[in-house]
């Protein structure tokens, strides 16, 4: 097939290293092997002339290794080389810069360290491209002032390395550059008006992560409109940034931990139409907030001094996160609006503020609900009836609350339930036995420090995912369930790549909830009245990392087969009146 001109078996199953053959095809110019399973070293032989026609190589999202050949820079007609996805390391190869009429670079998620490559001597610049991926990598040292040179440079994407120094002054050169992401490097030092001099079609700006400080005059009025702007870790107050007032277009705004001591201004508030995503959180800002606008989806505004009364929401908004501040307060006006729209609100974070009062009985117009945080408050009363609704609901803090009562028994009707939190309260009564009928999907149960009694009921032995069960400091009497070993989750032993995500905000933040490793498999009944043995039972678990049956009334000896629980990092067995043979546990 020496006329081949064009070979895509992209998106297949091959998983080989790459054929030597393919270098006899010397007309061909296209080579697309990307989507695979190759592996190996890249084998780029002298013999790459007989490829001199090729002006596009895609081999990403493979398996290959290894470095990047010297004589990659041989192929004079490459236009796209795209090699992202795969565990190529080492420095990358000078020669780069030979490839004179290159438009697009791909190199991003591998291995590569060392420092960006410079041009050779075969071109001062690669003049033509277009757009350069080197994310994902851990490349250092500092990104050269050439880069001005690349003149139709229209992305450049550089996050998630080691890159050190500060931002070039001619990036302010790139007169075609529409998205910048330097995010999560080490860049540091002074960013000013020269770094965006000519960059009028600029719509992407990511720079967060880095300890770079913003100067620009009071009345700088950027020649962009941003359609995104990440600068989180950024010094840019202590005056919020007069300059977005001119900014007309953003989706994306993320301005944490940046500084700023200042009113949020009212002109912010109505910047913007189409705002999808606001992140102002960790900052030292003030004042009251008395109305979240229509358009906004995800608002972060934890961890400020902002204070007052909770803000009115409206029904379009999708997150909101407003813990760790100084809401005081009743929320019924928060949630008990009277609107008749659909709210679509799937996550609410109001944890660690002075909020009062009852929950509010209305929990049925927010049916698309998935996180509710409402822990470290001062709340009372019970759990409402209407929070049955809540189908969807998957995460239920109310932890540190002064709430009382029974257990509702209308969140038995929140069968998607991953994990409850309902410690350090006053709740009475028994543990409700629909709890292991109806929940059966629960990761995490924490029903610490209540007053709640009665006999640990045999039911909560059908929720096989449990992994972490904390029942303390209650008056729970009776035996210690038998049927434990059926909780099937803490009878595994632990997986390290084993992660729970629940809730999240998904978009650009990666704004998680419930980040739980579910390593930490613990059981936890102390200070209690339990009585009796342990059950032989207990010791099929032997996933459990943690322990902890102290201050009850136990009795008998310790289950020699407790030794064979070799996950056991945490055991705790003090003040009850086992008889302790050491040889039993050994």
């Amino acid at each position: 097939m020496t006329n081949l001109s064009h070979l895509d078996l992209s998106c297949n199953s091959l998983n080989s290293t790459i054929p030597s053959w393919l270098y006899s095809f010397s007309r061909l110019e296209v080579l697309n092997l990307g989507s695979n399973r190759l592996e190996g070293r890249l084998p780029i032989p002298n013999s790459i002339g007989n490829l001199a026609s090729l002006y596009s190589l895609d081999l990403s999202y493979n398996g290959l290794e290894g470095r990047l050949p010297n004589s990659i820079g041989n192929l004079a007609s490459l236009e796209i080389l795209e090699l992202s996805y795969n565990g190529l390391e080492e420095s990358l190869p000078r020669s780069l810069g030979n490839l004179c009429n290159l438009r697009h670079i791909g190199l991003s998620h591998n291995k590569f360290s060392g420092e960006l490559f410079t041009s050779s001597s075969k071109c001062i610049a690669i003049h033509a491209l277009e757009d350069m991926f080197l994310n994902g990598n851990k490349l250092s040292g500092p990104i050269p002032e050439t880069l001005g040179r690349l003149t139709s440079l229209n992305t450049l994407s550089l996050e998630d390395n080691q890159l050190n120094g500060t931002l070039p002054q001619s990036l302010g050169h790139l007169s075609k550059l529409s998205g910048v992401d330097v995010s999560n490097n080490l860049l540091e030092g002074t960013v000013s008006e020269v770094h965006f001099t000519n960059l009028a079609n600029l719509w992407k700006f990511h720079a967060s992560g880095n300890w770079l400080t913003l100067k620009v005059s009071p009345d700088w009025i950027p020649p962009f409109q941003l359609l995104a702007v990440e600068l989180r870790s950024w010094h840019l107050g202590p005056k919020f940034p007069i300059w977005l007032q001119s900014q007309k277009q953003l989706q994306l705004i993320d301005l944490s931990c940046t500084g700023i001591s200042d009113r949020i201004p009212t002109w912010f508030w109505n910047l913007s139409s189409s705002t999808t995503h606001l992140n102002l959180s960790h900052n030292q800002l003030y004042g009251e907030i008395s109305y979240i606008p229509y358009d906004l989806g995800r608002v972060f505004l934890s961890s400020n001094n902002l204070n007052g009364t909770l803000p009115r929401l409206s029904s379009n908004l999708i997150q909101l996160d407003l813990s760790k501040k100084l809401f005081s307060g009743e929320i019924s006006h928060l949630l008990c609006n009277g609107n008749k729209e659909e709210n679509l609100l799937l996550i609410l974070v109001l944890k660690e503020n002075f909020l009062s009062g009852e929950i509010p009985d209305c929990w049925m117009a927010w049916t698309s609900m998935r996180v509710i945080d409402m822990g470290n408050n001062n709340l009372t009363g019970n759990i409402p009836s209407s929070m049955g609704h809540l189908g969807s609901l998957q995460s239920l803090h109310l932890r540190n609350n002064h709430l009382s009562g029974e257990i509702s028994s209308s969140l038995q009707n929140c069968n998607n339930l991953v994990m409850v939190d309902l410690s350090e309260n006053e709740f009475i009564g028994s543990i409700p036995t629909w709890m292991g009928e109806r929940l059966l999907h629960l990761i995490v149960l924490i029903l610490r420090s209540n007053k709640l009694d009665g006999m640990i009921p045999l039911e909560l032995c059908r929720i096989s995912s449990l992994k972490i069960l904390d029942l303390s400091n209650n008056n729970l009497s009776g035996a210690m369930p038998w049927c434990i070993n059926n909780i099937t989750a803490m009878a595994m032993k632990p997986n390290s790549s084993d992660f729970m995500h629940r809730g999240g905000g998904g978009g650009g933040s990666n704004y998680q909830y419930d980040k739980i490793l579910t390593l930490v498999a613990s059981v936890d009944l102390s200070n209690n009245n339990l009585s009796g043995n342990i059950p032989e039972e207990l010791t099929g678990l032997l996933g459990l990392l943690s322990l902890n049956l102290s201050g009850n009334h136990l009795i008998g000896v310790i289950p020699k087969k407790m030794g064979d629980m070799v996950s056991l990092e945490s055991l705790d067995l003090s003040k009850t009146k086992f008889v302790v043979k050491s040889y039993h546990i050994y």
